[in-house]
């Protein structure tokens, strides 16, 4: 046959467009159906790793998970101690503090409006601070090195407070020293929400319960929920099925933490314990030198 055919079908049928399949392309390509290896069908990417697709799967377990429930706690107490040796204000859990705000104004007490207010502007600005000084540092590894110092600085403030809380019991029980206490606390958990906020974990928060609440409710749900009937295949706060169990556990994790972290306080109070001012501090130091120790920047090897 090929030897009757002229030489101008050869040099036609040379010049023929070949139409490849991706089938037959022996480059790294995605598997394709059958059904899809048609002549002339462009290729389809590669899917993404496995990793990619599951990111929230590991993030729960990425964070060091007793941080956050270390700082939760100290939260916790600083409320307890703010409400009942500053004047019925909280420091900590802004919610509370604008509904205390808002009762002061309505009853015309106007101290406890101010000592509110106080708290509110502190939180505020140390909140302000801590994304300020966040935003300066690399977001990167399981605990950047900017939180542990923006969580330094906050050791810093809490120092200073309980250095302030022994001063008034020992001298005198002041309004002066009582503002001081309420703007050096607020500013305090202004700066480790700013921190906690930072590490970006869904659901959880440090220095109020509400939203983890509220998140821990809508896990329980999608945790009980059979798997079908997420059609996503994402529990509700866009974790995978696979994982809700854990960070269901992490979210209860941190609603009883807070809440024992205000019964301590509570007790201490109670018995005018000398430790009662020195507990968040030593709470906080002791997650910096975690993070100092356990999650340091590497040094960049020389050349």
């Amino acid at each position: 046959m090929w030897a009757t055919m002229p030489r101008s079908s050869w040099a036609t049928a040379s010049r023929r467009p070949r139409i490849r399949c991706c089938c037959s392309d022996r480059r790294p390509m995605g598997r394709r159906p059958a059904s899809d290896c048609r002549a002339g069908s462009p290729a389809r990417p590669a899917p993404r790793p496995r990793s990619a697709r599951s990111s929230h799967d590991t993030h729960a377990a990425a964070h060091p998970i007793d941080a956050l429930l270390v700082l939760t706690g100290a939260a916790g107490l600083v409320d307890a101690m703010s409400y009942l040796e500053l004047g019925h204000v909280f420091t900590a859990m802004m919610t509370g503090n604008t509904v205390l705000l808002a009762l002061a104004i309505g009853q015309g007490e106007v101290m406890a409006a101010l000592r509110s207010t106080l708290a509110l502007a502190a939180f505020s600005v140390g909140a302000a601070g801590g994304a300020v000084i966040l935003l300066r540092g690399r977001a990167r590894g399981e605990w950047p090195p900017i939180v542990t110092a923006t969580l330094a600085l906050e050791g810093v403030v809490l120092g200073v407070f309980g250095g302030v809380w022994h001063a008034r019991v020992a001298v005198s029980r002041s309004e002066v020293l009582v503002v001081v206490l309420i703007v050096l606390s607020g500013l305090a958990m202004g700066i480790q929400a700013a921190a906690v906020r930072h590490l970006g974990v869904p659901g959880v928060a440090s220095t109020y319960i509400t939203g983890t609440l509220t998140s821990l409710m809508a896990e329980l749900v999608s945790w009980l929920v059979p798997r079908g009937a997420s059609p996503s295949g994402q529990s509700a706060n866009g974790w995978p099925t696979g994982s809700a169990s854990r960070h269901l556990r992490l979210l209860a994790a941190v609603f009883l933490v807070y809440g024992a972290g205000a019964l301590v306080g509570t007790v201490l109070q109670a018995r005018s314990s000398p430790l009662l001012a020195w507990v968040p501090f030593v709470c906080v130091a002791a997650v910096v030198v975690n993070g100092l120790v356990r999650h340091r920047e590497p040094v960049p090897k020389e050349s």
